[in-house]
């Protein structure tokens, strides 16, 4: 799969919405130890009150120069939930077993997609259901360039280059799987952004039901991925596209488009 295929990940769709190009932003986050998916409950084991789980929560910040978004991310082994403000609307993506879910809590407008069975089989391999940029740019070539201190926080510096422009990501060196920075350029525009990663927290006590859509949810719903793609040749299905779309199709079932 080539890098301009791949760049369909979270950290390029957020920067399609804000610029239409890259992410924006900075970022420091703590060391924390970060669950894979399956693995259960962080070391800890506090004991969980009936219908609870252990969670992951992260939050990012994308600016642009007439607009930010500020999304919050949370995950409980592949379960998968996240709320992103676009415009002043809630957008609630929410992936829970073999449904991908998407709608605008404001005006309720949303769709249900039948995962395709490579993205349900690629989650037993994620490390976590997102945050997964450093996997990104491994797999597109690139390669660690240095170490410094960034806000205090010892971090590794990768970078790739490719047709599309220029990728830089700052990890925390004591867990190198947790973005901290993402600065991208664009060769077409000639722009440059950055994406704050904050508030890692891999101790979260939330509800089980927390992973499933509201009752009465009125939503388009889809059998497959397949399904899906046959609407969209009518035109755009509200609210948005898929802003994780490796979690709800990944063709060889490996790691993020």
């Amino acid at each position: 799969m080539n890098a301009a295929h791949r760049k369909i990940g979270w950290s390029w769709l957020l920067a399609a919405i804000v610029i239409g190009l890259f992410p924006w932003g900075a970022s420091a986050a703590p060391k924390v130890e970060s669950p894979v998916v399956g693995s259960g409950p962080p070391a800890s084991k506090l004991e969980l009150p009936e219908g609870a789980v252990h969670g992951l929560y992260a939050t990012t910040v994308g600016r642009s120069q007439s607009e930010f978004i500020l999304v919050h991310y949370w995950s409980s082994g592949a379960r998968f939930r996240s709320e992103t403000i676009i415009s002043g609307h809630p957008i609630v993506t929410l992936v829970n077993g073999k449904y991908y879910y998407t709608w605008d809590r404001l005006t309720g407008e949303g769709y249900r997609v039948g995962r395709s069975p490579q993205a349900i089989a690629a989650d037993k391999g994620r490390l976590r259901p997102f945050g997964l940029e450093l996997q990104e740019i491994l797999e597109d070539g690139g390669e660690k360039i240095r170490s410094e201190t960034l806000n205090g926080i010892p971090v590794d510096i990768y970078r790739v280059t490719d047709d599309a422009g220029k990728r830089t990501l700052w990890v925390d060196a004591g867990r190198m799987d947790l973005p901290v920075r993402l600065e991208s350029y664009s060769r077409s525009s000639g722009r440059t952004g950055r994406l704050d990663w904050l508030n890692w927290n891999p101790n979260l006590i939330m509800a089980e039901t927390f992973f499933n859509p509201p009752k009465g949810l009125e939503i388009t719903r889809f059998d497959s991925y397949e399904k899906f793609l046959e609407r969209l040749m009518d035109g755009p299905v509200a609210p948005t596209p898929p802003l994780f779309l490796y979690l709800l199709h990944t063709p060889d079932g490996g790691p993020p488009e």
